[in-house]
């Protein structure tokens, strides 16, 4: 069985269940959040960031998702730390909150709006060798939530902008199910406007890379000519021809009793464009949250080995680039950010993978400069000493950032 014909199977499961996943989105959208950090054109000078050197060129990217929310930051919890049941202002016999996940962030439950988090992630992929994010995408109508993921999306690209990281979107066409008709080229319009020709959006061979989670509701050349796609597209594996897209990338599947590494080593051998994938494992909380059935299967984590075995198919595979799924999955459990159950691990492993010169220290510390921002909050001498702890991680200069660190 080939990987597209096996994953075939298997992807349409976990696009059924995404698609549907939006019946409980159906809620009022909260109110709108102010005061973030402005987007500040690229610097010049001492202030601006400096790429991070690394021995593996292969451009690496993680699979961002913006959409988390929480009390405190944002006036309500949001859907995706409590699904259904769960109560993340509570905690359990662990003496952790109480998310929507089998897994909790080293951190704790937070805003993807949160200007000190967004900090956090992207000095984290900095220092690890990522190149960059692809964040999954909702559009533009403002239906359900997708203008709110919107929102987080550009906090979120202002971020990697200021750690003088890319980007690139993941466009999620199951949400056209839900709007009015003519959206999609609405959504492709914006897409190419606003952000095709920003200098931060991640390119291959000059070309802007672009994915598409699908095709689902769009299943035909035609239909997305109509749409006025462009760029280099990417469609989920095996679905390439739906959408005539340029290329495709790998996914999570381990079902059907598919060998998912098999699967993702037989694809990033094929030919033409293509998008690798490395993920640390898959255990879903859907049917624990409440959120249906949930997939039914499991791919375990094996402290570690899971995704050394995945990068190492990708080190000896001609790719376009790799997708590392996710950052922050945590309903999925397929997140690499730092967690109270593998800690940094998952970082250190990428570390390996790309080449840097960092390791855990730098991790740890970037860790302590986020538990300072909270704690001296509401000070701005002390934000202000911060500010520039920041400026030297992104000119990559962690020992002076330590020092600034310990001068508070």
């Amino acid at each position: 069985m080939t990987p597209k014909h096996s994953s075939g199977y298997g992807i349409q499961q976990i696009l059924f269940l995404r698609k549907n996943s939006a019946l409980v989105l159906s809620f009022c959208i909260l109110s709108w959040l102010s005061g973030c950090r402005e987007e500040e054109p690229a610097a010049a000078g001492p202030t601006a960031p400096l790429a991070v050197a690394k021995s593996n060129p292969l451009p690496v990217l993680a699979h961002v998702m913006p959409w988390f929310e929480t009390l405190q930051h944002d006036g309500a919890w949001g859907h995706h730390w409590t699904m259904a049941n769960a109560q993340p202002w509570t905690t359990g016999a662990d003496g952790l909150p109480d998310v929507a996940s089998h897994y909790h962030p080293l951190i704790g439950p937070y805003s993807s709006f949160d200007e000190d988090v967004l900090e956090y992630h992207t000095l984290l992929m900095k220092y690890s060798g990522i190149d960059g994010a692809i964040i999954d995408w909702y559009g533009t109508s403002g239906v359900l939530d997708y203008g709110r993921i919107d929102e987080a999306t550009e906090a979120l690209i202002a971020a990697l902008r200021r750690a003088g990281l890319e980007y690139a979107l993941m466009y999620e066409d199951r949400t056209l199910a839900n709007v009015p008709a003519g959206q999609a080229a609405l959504d492709w319009a914006h897409i190419a406007g606003r952000h095709f020709t920003d200098t931060a959006y991640f390119r291959v061979e000059g070309e802007p890379w672009v994915g598409v989670f699908g095709p689902i509701e769009l299943e035909t050349p035609e239909e997305w000519a109509d749409v006025g796609v462009s760029g280099r597209t990417h469609a989920i594996w095996g679905e390439g021809a739906e959408m005539g897209a340029d290329g495709e990338f790998a996914w999570i599947w381990g079902g059907g009793g598919v060998d998912h590494l098999a699967a993702v080593a037989a694809f990033s051998e094929g030919p033409g464009a293509r998008t690798g994938v490395a993920y640390p494992g898959f255990k879903d909380f859907y049917a624990d949250g409440g959120w249906g059935a949930g997939l039914g299967w499991e791919i375990a984590h094996l402290q570690g080995q899971t995704l050394i075995d995945l990068l190492e198919i990708a080190s000896n595979a001609d790719l376009d680039a790799l997708q590392l799924a996710t950052w922050n999955d945590f309903g999925e459990g397929t997140m690499i950010e730092p967690t109270h159950e593998f800690g940094f691990s998952p970082l250190e492993t990428v570390q390996g993978f790309t080449g840097v010169a960092y390791g855990l220290p730098e991790l740890e510390l970037i860790h302590e400069l986020y538990l300072a921002r909270k704690a001296h909050a509401g000070d701005p001498e002390a934000q202000t000493l911060l500010d520039e702890a920041f400026r030297l991680l992104v000119r990559l200069d962690p020992d002076a950032a330590r020092a600034q660190l310990a001068a508070l």
